[in-house]
C-alpha cells in the first residue's frame, strides 16, 4: 500500500510529493528483501525474526502443518478440525491427531520440511516453545506457563 502525505489538493485530491512514496510491506515481503541481511546477523535475531507475527486464532507460531490424515496444509491442528468439520458428506469429516504430523511448513520462507524447532532454510525458531513429542509450538510462551516445559 502506497502512502501520500500532502496537504495540497488538486481536484480535491492530495497531489503525491515529489519523493518516493513510503512503502508498506508484510512480514514475508519483508523476509525476503531483508533474508540476505538477517543470514549476516547474529543467530538470536536470525531466530526471532517474525516472532508473534505469524500464526492464527489459536496460537502465533511461525510455521504450519501438514496434515497427515488429508494432506492439506493448515495453520494448526484446531484450524484442520473447524475446517473438516463443516465437510458436507459427513465421511469426510475427521480430526487430525496431532502427534501423527511429521511436515511442517515455514511461515516465513515457505520451505515444507521434516518437523523441527529451527527452519532447515532460513534458520527462524518456528516457535519459542517447542514440543517434538506433541508437534507443537507457540511463540506465546506467557499463556503457556500453566505448561509443565521440560
Amino acid at each position: 500500500m502506497t502512502h501520500f502525505h500532502s496537504d495540497a489538493l488538486e481536484n480535491g485530491r492530495p497531489i503525491p510529493p515529489k519523493t518516493q512514496p513510503i512503502l508498506c510491506l508484510s512480514i514475508s515481503e519483508s523476509f525476503h528483501l531483508l533474508s540476505p541481511i538477517l543470514m549476516e546477523g547474529s543467530s538470536n535475531e536470525r531466530l526471532d525474526f517474525g516472532k508473534m507475527g505469524y500464526g492464527c486464532k489459536h496460537y502465533r507460531r511461525r510455521c504450519k502443518i501438514r496434515a497427515p490424515c488429508c494432506n492439506e496444509m493448515y495453520d494448526c491442528r484446531h484450524c484442520h478440525n473447524e475446517a473438516t468439520s463443516l465437510l458436507s458428506n459427513h465421511g469426510d469429516r475427521h480430526e487430525l491427531v496431532r502427534f501423527d504430523v511429521k511436515q511442517v511448513i515455514c511461515a516465513v520462507c515457505d520451505t515444507e520440511q521434516p518437523v523441527a524447532r529451527v527452519c532447515t532454510n532460513c534458520g527462524v525458531s518456528m516457535g519459542a516453545y517447542f514440543c517434538e513429542l506433541c508437534k507443537f509450538y507457540d511463540d506465546d510462551v506467557i499463556k503457556l506457563g500453566h505448561l509443565v516445559i521440560y
